[in-house]
């Protein structure tokens, strides 16, 4: 299974060595609806990131890249699907 990155994914300016590294490093991980996968979790600088992906044809495709959104940094997590 390859890891593909769509146009999408680099709106944010989030490359794509960012991107893989939280994916092999994750911290939480939800199912966001509609076939996408939210990752979240430090890039190699400790800097959070979210990272969503489909799976297509056997390949996992990038197509969401970005800087935590601050819902997701609230120290309050009970509203979100995943550990606090």
């Amino acid at each position: 299974m390859a890891i593909r990155f769509a146009n999408t994914a680099a709106k944010h300016r989030v490359s794509q060595a960012r991107a893989r590294y939280v994916l092999d490093h994750y911290v939480w991980a939800y199912p966001a609806g509609r076939g996408v996968t939210l990752f979240m979790g430090p890039d190699a600088n400790g800097i959070d990131l979210e990272i969503g992906t489909v799976e297509r044809d056997d390949d996992t495709w990038v197509i969401h890249a970005m800087k935590v959104r601050p819902e997701f940094r609230d120290e309050d997590r009970s509203h979100l699907p995943w550990p606090g």
